[in-house]
């Protein structure tokens, strides 16, 4: 058989086998500590000279083992024994205090992240070292493992956002009469995205008239929250959807959601989402929220004032305070019987 000449010096080169060469002894380090890392366990070297490289597996019962040596005078190593197999159990492929780097982590649950719509937080990658390999590792730890595996899947954010412009320009070129615009601050930092495609404006015309607006809250490096350019994407919102007979407004009950919507809708009813506002009775009166909930939803989609009435009577027998709560948002802002224009 001939001998296989390969000349490496890729240190992400994946297959690793007997007769392989590499120019210099630490492209062949490079190799095998990412096969390590891809094949999740831990090795040591022994005699490792100018001449000579032998690895082994951190178990000492393993019979995993790569040897090989210099090629003469070229300064080429090549690779003359290779015993990829390994007979260590798979806890004791991992040592404690040896293999926690996010490095390592990181390339074992890289894989889980390749599903984007997966979520896999650092407690159930902690939970997982635990269970499968009898690591005890930090959240810290595993958090920075997640966020490797991710840049090195994905790549890193600003890159992503340094692609939109490209990605937007085909838009407009693909989809036309589209309404597309990007806002940048005065720092060229990234403000926000307004995407209206030409079928969606079209088919506003068929639908009920009624917007709505609710907070996209990031997290991760870049934060932030949709609400801080409500008002320039309001306008947009305006620019591209116009204005209808009977159109009305829902949302939250945000203070920069309401102020936004009023300077460039001004003369459009703006009503309470009901979600939202039983989520707020919740959290200020806790107590009351499991009796009165059921009663509340039936009360908001009631079609009679008087329906609507018998309903609060109930309401403020049970807790007052959520009847004067409600009052005070404005029955004509989240009740159907209530509203002036059909809010669906």
């Amino acid at each position: 058989m001939d001998i296989v000449e390969l000349i490496i010096s890729d240190p992400h080169h994946k297959h690793v086998e007997e007769d392989q060469a590499y120019l210099r002894n630490i492209f062949l380090n490079l190799v095998m500590k990412e096969y390590s890392i891809r094949e999740k366990f831990q090795t040591r070297s022994k005699r490792s000279s100018k001449k000579t490289y032998m690895l082994f597996c951190k178990s000492r019962k393993c019979e995993f083992l790569m040897r090989a040596s210099g090629t003469g005078e070229t300064g080429m190593f090549r690779i003359r024994e290779f015993r990829p197999q390994h007979t260590c159990p798979v806890k004791d492929k991992i040592y404690l205090k040896v293999h926690a780097t996010s490095m390592l982590i990181g390339g074992i649950v890289k894989q889980k992240f390749k599903n984007h719509k997966r979520k896999y937080s650092a407690t159930e990658i902690r939970n997982d070292m635990k269970e499968d390999f009898g690591m005890d590792l930090t959240c810290t730890l595993c958090w920075r493992a997640k966020e490797r595996a991710l840049e090195e899947l994905r790549g890193k954010p600003s890159a992503s956002y340094g692609k939109l412009p490209s990605y937007l320009y085909v838009l407009n070129t693909t989809y036309l009469e589209a309404h597309i615009r990007m806002k940048k601050t005065d720092e060229n930092e990234f403000l926000y995205v307004f995407i209206a495609l030409n079928a969606f404006i079209k088919g506003f015309d068929h639908y009920r008239p009624i917007v709505v607006v609710d907070a996209s809250h990031l997290r991760g490096m870049y934060t932030g929250e949709f609400v801080t350019a409500c008002t320039m994407v309001e306008q947009n919102l305006k620019k591209a959807y116009g204005e209808r007979q009977n159109m009305c407004v829902v949302s939250d009950r945000n203070s920069s959601i309401i102020k936004a919507v009023s300077d460039v809708y001004n003369d459009i009813a703006h009503y309470a989402c009901m979600w939202h506002l039983w989520g707020n009775v919740k959290k200020l009166y806790r107590k009351s929220h499991d009796a009165l909930s059921e009663i509340f939803y039936v009360m908001a989609k009631s079609y009679s004032k008087s329906d609507f009435q018998i309903l609060m009577e109930k309401v403020e027998i049970v807790d007052i305070r959520v009847k004067n709560y409600l009052e005070l948002v404005g029955y004509e802002k989240w009740a159907r019987s209530y509203a002036t224009v059909n809010r669906g």
